[in-house]
């Protein structure tokens, strides 16, 4: 049994205070079960999974979930919405195996509140098989649709799709905050705005200081923006990060330190066999990780010592791959066709910026949109891969934007770049961190 220690001159409060509860009673409040690692207590009902907050936090107990589950109906959507499974004490420790079924419309309307998921913070914990379709959430800081907080402990062979809203820090489509812990065979469909940084697909930021960060055959579909530490999978790293056989592809937008897989953070990590779609990211770089386009994510041959005997899948010129265990690919598996230019590049040099881009790889554009500073330029046509802009000035930042453009006045997200010329130097902005190059 996992113990949690507490000062000697601080009262511990029990669940027979709180909940009017004794031991010998919790076994009322579920389906069936005595919570033992070979007996769990099992969840059936709405109510059934809300009682799990009354169970003494020290003491690890197993749940296994052994029905579809809606929290879309009163009185869990109502109000604040679905409160945050914390237990006693402030976070949750034990095993939840969600079995396969699913949750559908977990509503969470807190903007005051961090720790905000289906778990508030688990620690010491694993969950398993938890399928969460169609989230809507609403929070402060530290948010993601499992779990606020993963404090050493296992996420594997979990899913979430919806929406978050953040007006803080630190948001993930499936964990907020990940600390000496461990994700695998999970996926995200999470489309995330924050108002803050360190927003990821996976998780928001990952932590540790035990060698023992790691997220391992994941993806996330879902668009992610931010301030900044923005990633496809995962906002901001420290050290000690694993990140291997994992992806993303959804759109990432970011005032700085934007990735299309990994936004930012410390320099001591791996990345292995991973990538991000260029195209629908609207990012040509990452922290970590490999670019390509929509072509190559939809083609076995680029996922170099993937398992796509037992662990992945994909439908070779259609979908992205996808993990077994879900059967068959949903809709977030399949590429959005109004994909973005890619490598859009810029040339500074007295008083003048030539920009250079690719066309999309996949789909029937007809054209493009530039725009400098926010400001519309000039539409292109499908053909023109470049342009030369003459009316500009040195020593000034120019920030251009670049979307195609589809039938039906349909148009990609922007892909970005900020340039600066200078007259005379090769690279550079004359900064201590980036100082004039001269070549010549």
């Amino acid at each position: 049994m996992l113990h949690n220690s507490c000062p000697d001159d601080r009262k511990m409060v029990t669940s027979e205070e709180k909940s009017g509860f004794t031991k010998d009673e919790y076994n009322e409040y579920f389906a069936g079960g005595t919570g033992t690692e070979e007996d769990p207590w099992l969840i059936e009902t709405a109510e059934h999974l809300n009682n799990i907050r009354l169970v003494l936090s020290w003491e690890s107990k197993s749940y296994k979930q052994v029905a579809d589950i809606n929290l879309g109906v009163a009185p869990w959507n109502e109000g604040e919405g679905w409160e945050p499974i914390v237990a006693m004490n402030d976070r949750f420790q034990g095993i939840y195996d969600g079995n396969g079924f699913v949750i559908d419309q977990l509503t969470i309307n807190r903007p005051g509140s961090d720790n905000c998921g289906l778990f508030g913070h688990i620690f010491l914990s694993q969950l398993q098989n938890i399928q969460i379709t169609n989230a809507s959430i609403l929070s402060h800081s530290i948010t993601g649709v499992l779990a606020g907080t993963s404090n050493s402990s296992i996420i594997e062979n979990c899913s979430a799709t919806g929406n978050i809203f953040s007006l803080g820090h630190i948001t993930g489509g499936i964990v907020g905050d990940i600390i000496n812990g461990e994700v695998r065979y999970c996926f995200s469909a999470v489309n995330i705005e924050a108002d803050g940084n360190s927003v990821g697909g996976i998780c928001g930021r990952l932590l540790s200081n035990t060698n023992n960060g790691i997220i391992e055959y994941c993806y996330a579909s879902g668009n992610n923006s931010g301030t900044e530490y923005v990633g496809g999978l995962v906002g901001r790293i420290s050290n000690n990060i694993h990140v291997v056989n994992s992806y993303a592809s959804g759109y990432v937008s970011a005032s700085n330190f934007g990735g299309g897989l990994i936004g930012g953070g410390l320099d001591f990590f791996t990345i292995t066999n991973s990538y991000w779609n260029i195209e629908t990211s609207a990012q040509t770089t990452s922290w970590g990780g490999e670019g390509k386009n929509t072509t190559e994510m939809i083609s076995e041959d680029t996922f170099v010592s993937w398992n796509f005997e037992t662990t992945w899948t994909l439908i070779e010129g259609e979908t992205y791959p996808y993990l077994q265990w879900q059967g068959a690919p949903g809709v977030f598996n399949y590429p959005v066709f109004l994909l973005s230019p890619n490598n859009l590049v810029a040339e500074p040099d007295d008083g003048i910026i030539i920009l250079q881009w690719l066309a999309p790889s996949v789909g029937e554009h007809i054209g493009f949109n530039l725009y400098r500073d926010g400001e519309y330029i000039q539409t292109l046509d499908a053909e023109t891969l470049e342009y030369v802009d003459t009316n500009v000035e040195n020593f000034l930042y120019y920030t251009y934007s670049l979307t195609a453009l589809y039938p039906e006045d349909q148009e990609s997200n922007a892909l970005t770049i900020i340039v600066f010329p200078t007259p005379g130097f090769s690279y550079g902005d004359g900064t201590e961190e980036n100082p004039y190059q001269v070549s010549n």
